[in-house]
């Protein structure tokens, strides 16, 4: 959840798709978090204060550059990456051709 505090950074110069960008951006904050956890830790801290606070203050670094206030951030489910199924896909597709 978020709200954007500065029109003129979040929509000003950079003219960019203010929901996507910041979308990017937090989940970048959120990866960078995860990152630092195993699977096994996650699914056991995922309904956790701590947790959600460290994902907040993640994205709320990210973004305050922004003009673009988190008031808050955290998992609610794990999806499978698409990027990493395109790759793979894509690898698949090739590894058959070559």
């Amino acid at each position: 959840m978020y709200r954007i505090n500065n029109v003129k950074l979040a929509f000003g110069q950079l003219n960019w798709d203010v929901d996507s960008t910041i979308n990017d951006i937090a989940q970048a904050a959120v990866v960078g978090v995860i990152a630092q956890h195993t699977f096994d830790e996650l699914l056991q801290r995922i309904d956790e204060d701590k947790m959600n606070s460290l994902l907040t203050k993640a994205a709320k670094r990210e973004l305050d550059k922004f003009g673009v206030v988190v008031q808050q951030c955290k998992l609610t489910d794990f999806a499978e990456c698409r990027v990493l199924k395109i790759m793979l896909d894509t690898a698949i597709s090739k590894a058959a051709v070559g």
